[in-house]
């Protein structure tokens, strides 16, 4: 017993030290490589990266295709039997029409956003990012932090404003669109 008090009183000072050291390199280390950010992963600059080139081309589309569907709801049923779609009613009892491209890709409308983060979890998608204009109420954004801190599936927000304001739509509509990663 003497040997581990004596062994501690002459080395305990540099292991205490060398701890130290490396604790700091450590914590340095998750902040310059942005480890410290909330769900972070490898994947994200390439999700970044991505996305940039996803919005012009890829969300344009599906805001323009969706704002015209809406606009022709009687065409809408007969289109939606031969694709990958569904219906699903929010709330209010709307009928709301959500279309889904063969990489599951989600385009919905404000008013059942927590019904489709559910649904993206009963498909077991692991990550998502929501895109939209920057009009997101307190309440969902509270819903997405519950659900990235009780969930698997992680969820990422990236505003688009000047693609939404292309769009000719009403301005109390928020087009979303859920991409899996």
């Amino acid at each position: 017993m003497s040997k581990v008090i004596i062994f501690l009183y002459y080395y305990g000072y540099k292991i205490l030290g060398v701890a130290f050291i490396m604790f700091i390199a450590y914590t340095w280390i998750r902040f310059i490589t942005g480890a410290d950010k909330v769900h972070y992963n490898p994947r994200q600059n390439r999700v970044n990266n991505d996305l940039h080139n996803l919005c012009e081309e890829k969300f344009l589309e599906f805001c323009k295709s969706y704002m015209c569907l809406r606009q022709n709801n009687a065409k809408v049923e007969e289109e939606f039997e031969e694709e990958n779609a569904f219906i699903i009613k929010d709330d209010r009892d709307r009928e709301t029409y959500i279309y889904c491209e063969k990489d599951e890709s989600i385009e919905v409308d404000y008013d059942i956003c927590k019904g489709i983060l559910r649904r993206m979890i009963a498909l077991d998608m692991q990550r998502a990012v929501i895109i939209c204009n920057g009009n997101i109420e307190e309440s969902v954004l509270e819903y997405i932090s519950r659900l990235n801190r009780n969930s698997y599936m992680k969820i990422e927000i990236v505003l688009l404003d000047d693609i939404i304001y292309d769009l000719d739509h009403e301005d109390d509509e928020i087009i979303f669109s859920a991409f899996p990663i």
